[in-house]
């Protein structure tokens, strides 16, 4: 997650995401990876088609204040064990003069497609004991459910979504700070 401190200048830059991790070899050494993340893009095509294509080039920016100023998530860790659930609390403050109506997810999903989903396998959002379509409001929630046959994992980064509809195909995303998520034997 890229954030900048509410007095950085206004400025943009091309920027390369590269992730590195130590692992141990068959053989027991460690040895380094390196994987660098390819951007992809959306692109509209004629007569309602839609395609995706590799990026070789990706920008961040600093800008005045958007819409979402911040999207706080309660609790920031959360461990469950196979069949439980647990509500995330969701309060998204927004720029004053912004009283449009937003959504969130955990899923990454747009158009019907789910381009992303970080959850641990065997969790799941309980769509219907969430309120993720919010309207005007500010509050909602989210529920997660772990499998009854969920295997047991520590410290999955997740987040929360606040989605901005531009029109009907473009949204805006904004991000949660990362919420732990742990399942239990």
């Amino acid at each position: 997650m890229l954030t900048a401190a509410p007095d950085a200048p206004r400025d943009a830059a091309n920027v390369q995401v590269t992730g590195t991790a130590t692992i141990k070899s068959r053989e027991g050494k460690e040895e380094a990876l390196v994987r660098t993340a390819t951007p992809n893009q959306e692109i509209y095509m004629p007569g309602g088609g839609r395609g995706r294509f590799d990026l070789k080039l990706q920008s961040v920016a600093v800008t005045e204040p958007s819409d979402i100023l911040k999207i706080e998530v309660s609790p920031a860790m959360v461990s469950l064990k196979p069949g439980q659930e647990v509500r995330l609390d969701v309060t998204v403050h927004r720029r004053a003069d912004y009283d449009k109506s937003i959504s969130m997810d955990i899923l990454l999903q747009h158009l019907g497609g789910v381009h992303g989903n970080p959850l641990p396998p065997g969790v799941t959002v309980v769509e219907g004991k969430s309120k993720t379509l919010l309207g005007t409001a500010s509050k909602g929630h989210i529920i997660l459910k772990a499998a009854s046959n969920a295997a047991p994992i520590d410290n999955v980064p997740i987040s929360v979504l606040v989605h901005v509809s531009i029109n009907f195909v473009v949204k805006v995303s904004y991000s949660s700070l990362p919420i732990l998520v742990c399942v239990q034997k």
